[in-house]
């Protein structure tokens, strides 16, 4: 038997030989759901509804203010509204401006809306409506992530206010409309997934002072219509959580895809449609470095169909583990898809190589009865006390230390050495480089009042020891906790590197660690 292909329900079979060979279909590459029912004539911003109709006879002068004193004269609102009112008016007319020339505009129009938030304190009817609409300008030339930073910047600052206990008569920018309105062209139109959280996220900002509970976008449409997609995001969330096989969790992605395939086209409230593209592209960035593993082992020939898909999906990625294989992507336009797209493959490996060590190194729990200590200078100490901190949020607190300036000599040059080879030998005796790694840490031992420690951490047994209860450390900061992990120590070998059982005793899961530390072997 060979060559005979046929598909049993949805599921590609090869029967090659006398044996069958099921495809695995990688519907997270492929599978891009129809969203035009949800596109309106909302979701697009338009430059000439944004217009003052007096503007035509403002003229302001470009340089109309200086930053360094800019608010303090009277009539500075008004000048701030009155240019990006005149830019608005030019940028409509059609006149045929240079690249150069509209960008700079644009740019001007975004510093004006800054100024006249800035300085618009009352509550007026009328400042709001200029506030909102000069807002939907910036949103009409793509200017999104200025908007939300403008949005985020000035809720700061309003929320310092309100505790300090100022009133509350200066204005609220609360336009949730306006933030849904542009979430929704980032999610349907621009089909960025991203950015739409963003928006999404200003529209449930509290502006009346009282603290507000953060609803995950999936509990808040988690409802019958989309139970079946959202107990398999559940699972897979549950799979990656736990550091599962890269095996099981892509079969989980498979089938949420398979899911996802049946129910969109039957989801008819855009409400949603929102939540479910939101749980797919979550799947996609969280599940994204496993099933591009388990492509790394498909033969060559299976390999090659998905490289425009992988390429394509890998880019819309902007943030977690797969965020710095997005940005090499990215860097690598206009080159040999094929090899980027082995180098996608090779990275995912790597990234999923990295997490498993982590996970193997994790301290997942402190026995009570032990605590951890930190050995350091008195100086160091008394930074950290109101007698000597420079700043009320640097008090109890422990800094971190970029990894190529810590007080061990060999501190992870181990990884630096493997990365950057003999480009390390020649930076010897120049300006260490807090970019390679861009790592930050603090050190810490279970060996209390040891005399060896004292010596080489204490400023020669002169310092403190500052033990912790690294338990109790969790429990008071659940949101803020950091993690901690177990030293990995590395026996170096004519050139290479090993791990052995009986220098990492204290490593629980080292089967584990050693497993696929492999993956980094030249």
């Amino acid at each position: 038997m060979g060559g005979y292909r046929e598909d049993i329900e949805g599921l590609r079979i090869n029967i090659i030989k006398g044996w069958i060979k099921m495809d695995f279909e990688y519907r997270i590459f492929k599978f891009v759901p129809q969203v035009d029912q949800f596109v309106n004539e909302q979701m697009q911003f338009k430059l000439q509804e944004c217009s003052y109709n007096k503007a035509s006879a403002f003229e302001i002068d470009d340089d109309y203010a200086d930053d360094n004193d800019f608010g303090l004269y009277q009539g500075d609102r008004s000048k701030a509204r009155k240019h990006a009112d005149n830019l608005i008016y030019k940028l409509c007319e059609n006149q045929e401006y240079s690249i150069d020339e509209k960008e700079h505009m644009i740019n001007m129009l975004v510093r004006d809306t800054e100024r006249y938030i800035l300085t618009t304190q009352l509550n007026s009817a009328q400042s709001d409506k200029h506030v909102k609409r000069l807002l939907k300008a910036l949103l009409a030339v793509n200017k999104d992530l200025d908007v939300i930073a403008i949005v985020c910047k000035y809720y700061q600052e309003y929320m310092e206010y309100l505790q300090e206990g100022g009133y509350a008569s200066i204005i609220k920018i609360d336009y949730k409309d306006l933030y849904i309105r542009a979430g929704d062209r980032a999610l349907f139109i621009k089909n960025d997934y991203e950015l739409a959280l963003k928006f999404y996220e200003l529209a449930e900002l509290g502006w009346d002072g009282a603290e507000i509970e953060q609803q995950d976008i999936i509990a808040k449409y988690d409802n019958k219509a989309l139970k079946f997609v959202v107990s398999d995001y559940r699972k897979i969330s549950e799979a990656i959580n736990n550091y599962e096989p890269y095996m099981k969790i892509s079969d989980l992605a498979e089938n949420f895809l398979k899911n996802m395939e049946l129910v969109f086209p039957k989801i008819k409230q855009i409400s949603q449609a929102r939540s479910i593209l939101i749980l797919m592209y979550r799947v996609k960035k969280e599940a994204m470095p496993y099933l591009l593993c388990r492509l790394s082992e498909d033969d060559d020939e299976s390999k090659k169909n998905y490289t425009e898909f992988v390429i394509k999906n890998v880019e819309m990625i902007k943030s977690g583990p797969m965020k710095i294989i997005a940005e090499y992507t990215i860097s690598q336009e206009g080159k040999d898809k094929n090899q980027i797209f082995e180098d996608i493959l090779i990275l995912a490996k790597t990234v999923n190589a990295i997490q498993q060590i982590k996970q193997g190194l994790l301290v997942k729990d402190v026995d009570d009865d032990v605590d951890i200590a930190y050995y350091t200078s008195l100086d160091n100490l008394f930074l950290m006390l109101p007698c000597k901190a420079k700043k009320k949020e640097y008090l109890c607190k422990l800094a971190i230390m970029n990894i190529s300036y810590m007080n061990d000599p060999n501190e992870g040059k181990t990884l630096q050495k493997f990365l950057y080879g003999k480009e390390i030998e020649r930076a010897r005796g120049k300006r260490r480089d807090i970019r390679v790694p861009y790592i930050f840490l603090k050190c810490f031992t279970t060996q209390i009042d040891y005399l060896p420690m004292w010596e080489m951490y204490a400023d020669h047994a002169e310092g403190c020891c500052i033990v912790i209860n690294w338990n109790k450390i969790r429990q008071y900061n659940t949101e803020k906790s950091v993690p901690l992990y177990r030293v990995l120590y590395l026996t170096e070998n004519s050139g290479e590197y090993m791990i052995t059982q009986p220098q990492n005793q204290h490593i629980k899961e080292f089967t584990r660690v050693q497993q696929y530390l492999i993956c980094f072997e030249r």
